[in-house]
């Protein structure tokens, strides 16, 4: 993850750590020593991966799809702001339907931190995602620009996914 305002930061997610730069400081999360953010880095690239068997022994999962016309009072019920901009890459027509899916962790160490994680999108695309800690802290990454028809070569595979180059 790449973000350059209000000021740069870089999350990189590798196969033993994670490495985060915020504020020009390189600080790194060994994931052998941190359980719950081993199980939830793992969980989000399931995601990512769309590995739904190894979601479904994560997580309690509920998908809803909302038809369109809907989807704009979810979107508001939500509270997702608009976009500033259009991506460059925006398609012609909306996507014929909005999706909630919800995660509740069912297994330790993440159900002891996590009480449940929502993304919310259209077509194949994330525009938000939502993370509700037992404590009551929530955290909120909305997503923009994402193009869904990118295709990454080998080598760019390799780089950001950690898959071997064939």
């Amino acid at each position: 993850r790449h973000i350059s305002k209000p000021t740069r930061s870089v999350v990189l997610i590798e196969p033993h750590q994670v490495r985060i730069l915020d504020s020009g400081t390189w600080q790194t999360i060994d994931l052998k020593t941190r359980p719950v953010v081993r199980r939830f880095v793992g969980s989000f690239v399931s995601l990512l991966r769309g590995d739904e068997a190894q979601l479904r022994k994560l997580y309690d999962i509920t998908y809803t799809r909302v038809p369109r016309p809907a989807a704009k009072a979810v979107k508001a019920a939500k509270a997702d702001p608009p976009p500033t901009t259009a991506p460059a890459t925006a398609p012609t027509t909306a996507p014929a339907f909005t999706w909630l899916l919800l995660l509740k962790p069912k297994v330790a160490p993440l159900n002891k931190v996590v009480k449940e994680l929502e993304l919310l999108g259209s077509g194949l695309t994330v525009r938000r995602m939502r993370m509700l800690e037992l404590d009551g802290d929530e955290t909120v990454t909305t997503f923009t620009h994402v193009d869904a028809d990118r295709r990454f070569t080998a080598v760019e595979r390799a780089r950001f996914f950690f898959t071997q180059v064939k």
